[in-house]
């Protein structure tokens, strides 16, 4: 039921675009000049030290609205990490989710070891790092699906990266690869949080105003 109530969601949810006053120095696609808050908590699970295996675990989700960004926090190979959905990104996952679960619906996932990278790939802002989170770089999350012990899982997959604060302020030359997997049950909790109108919402609830401060022009 909680699929089908996602995928009406996803199909009928509302990506309007925020526009700024003129000589205003924002983010063009800010929704509300107010700092980051959690939003909620996403099950997953998460590749270990190796890149492989499977690990039962949470992410935090945080909406940034002077971005329109959701940030994705969660601790993999000891680092805290997190990742940065744009309205771009969102869109892409958004898609690939509904396409997901359309095809396990009709069941036509293939297993072929071949689907990891299927519903396309997101250029993600990705910070992490040990005690301090100071690594910076933009990651390939590539977006699809993989099949473990004959039960399908939608995964993000993030290669290794180069570290673009390495030798400052960062001693971390790359990234670690990882994966994160999903059930249909956490996709659709995961999916909730990154829908635009769902987001805006959650505005309402913080007593957040969306009104604009910027002096008119006349």
């Amino acid at each position: 039921m909680k699929t089908k109530i996602l995928l009406i969601a996803l199909g009928t949810c509302l990506l309007a675009a925020c526009a700024s006053s003129p000589g205003t120095q924002i983010h063009e696609d800010m929704v509300a000049n107010t700092d980051p808050y959690k939003i909620g908590v996403t099950g997953l699970s998460i590749s270990d030290f190796l890149g492989i295996g499977m690990n039962l675990k949470s992410a935090d989700m945080i909406f940034a609205p002077r971005t329109n960004t959701v940030v994705m926090e969660f601790k993999v190979q000891g680092n805290t990490t997190r990742l940065h959905f744009s309205r771009r990104d969102r869109d892409l996952l958004l898609a690939a989710i509904t396409s997901y679960l359309e095809s396990f619906e009709e069941r036509i996932l293939k297993d072929d070891g071949k689907q990891e990278r299927v519903y396309g790939t997101c250029k993600s802002l990705m910070e992490w790092g040990l005690l301090t989170v100071n690594a910076k770089a933009t990651a390939k999350v590539h977006v699809g699906y993989e099949f473990k012990k004959d039960s399908p899982y939608f995964i993000l997959t993030v290669p290794e990266v180069d570290n673009d604060r390495y030798n400052k302020g960062s001693v971390v030359k790359r990234s670690g690869y990882f994966q994160l997997f999903f059930t249909r049950s956490q996709l659709a909790e995961f999916g909730e949080m990154l829908i635009q109108e769902y987001l805006e919402s959650t505005l309402e609830e913080q007593n957040i105003s969306r009104a604009s401060s910027d002096p008119d022009m006349y």
